[in-house]
């Protein structure tokens, strides 16, 4: 948002009462379904994807916020399969009849879209984003600042703005800078909702993975990535460039799911198990990050053309601007970077960030 106002960035006390308020608001909220969840997780993505590390306010597109609302039900209207395989459903996501964002992603599937990529090209996804915009802005986006029959505008101006939110001066900051932190917390609230509700308890039988099957990727889906990448990488470890085997090998996110759990197809990169597993949860040293951004670069239509038929969002600007965001944040914490097997280093020159 441009303007010859200048906002500070948020004090340490600042960002200190706004984490006070979110934990507010998830503790002390009232929720009768899973829509400020996911108003919640999508404006701390947006403002990864969107924003920048100022105090400015954000204008957030209320198309985008149903876009990223759709992309993050996509997943929930799926059948849940329970462990022993006696109960197969769709989780309810509201306290008394499914919620509308639902039926109305399950409309989609029903009209023979079997990912978000082709759901996207179908005639109906505009009037279904307009239907998701409508819902958001008449339920969760009134709502989810209301805590004790009071409400506290900490995150966004609560009237649209030309059919933009309006994130509050330092909200896009704080965001940005707790996104993890944020991202666990609702997700915790979120799961905890869907079992609580007894429809869904016939569902979940006595041992579940509730949190993959919400808001993770499937295996077989990942093995798709796989065969996609492996002749585009001349079968060789991305990372130390050894021959991959027909076993033995992983789909890594180069931007590590943990520091931002959002698939899209050019933040894949296939490894050997060992090099992924020793990777682990850390960002990749300056080599790795060269290679990666060289690749998407010279390979990126041919990687996204063809990881979007099993369904993954193709956007070289959103990956690059999460991977631009997720490098600073390294710096500033002066995390350490993965160079190679049982080698580390630390983040801190921002030498780093010329490559963005």
């Amino acid at each position: 948002m441009s303007s010859s106002i200048t906002y500070p960035l948020p004090s340490a006390d600042e960002q200190l009462l706004f984490l006070q308020r979110i934990q507010l608001l998830l503790t002390d909220a009232t929720f009768t379904s899973t829509y400020k969840f996911a108003l919640l997780l999508a404006i701390t993505e947006l403002s990864v994807e969107m924003g920048q590390d100022t105090g400015e306010p954000l204008a957030i597109p209320l198309s985008a916020l149903a876009d990223k609302t759709i992309e993050l039900y996509w997943q929930q209207t799926l059948p849940y399969v329970s462990s022993s395989e006696d109960a197969t459903g769709i989780f309810l996501q509201n306290t008394h009849n499914q919620a509308a964002i639902i039926r109305a992603v399950l409309a989609l599937r029903e009209a023979g879209c079997h990912t978000l990529a082709q759901a996207r090209h179908h005639p109906q996804w505009l009037s279904t984003r307009q239907y998701v915009a409508q819902t958001l802005k008449k339920m969760p986006i009134q709502f989810l600042q209301n805590i004790n029959g009071q409400t506290l505008p900490f995150l966004y101006q609560p009237q649209l703005q030309q059919q933009h939110l309006v994130l509050i001066a330092g909200t896009m900051f704080c965001l940005r800078q707790f996104q993890a932190i944020i991202q666990q917390l609702v997700r915790q609230k979120w799961i905890a909702f869907i079992q609580k509700l007894s429809h869904n308890q016939k569902l979940l039988g006595e041992q579940h993975d509730l949190e993959s099957f919400l808001f993770g990727t499937s295996r077989t889906v990942l093995a798709q990535v796989e065969k996609v990448l492996k002749p585009l990488q001349d079968h060789r470890c991305f990372f130390c460039g050894g021959k991959l085997q027909e076993r033995g090998c992983a789909v890594d996110h180069f931007i590590p799911w943990s520091r931002y759990p959002r698939d899209t197809a050019l933040n894949f990169v296939v490894a050997h198990g060992s090099c992924n597993g020793d990777k682990s949860d850390l960002l990749a040293a300056e080599k790795h990050l060269v290679n990666w951004l060289t690749r998407n670069e010279q390979q990126g239509l041919d990687i996204s053309g063809q990881l979007q038929s099993i369904g993954f969002n193709h956007s070289p600007t959103t990956s690059k601007h999460v991977a631009q965001w997720a490098y600073q944040q390294a710096i500033q914490q002066q995390a350490f970077l993965w160079v190679g097997t049982k080698q580390s280093l630390e983040a801190s020159h921002q030498a780093l960030l010329s490559y963005f």
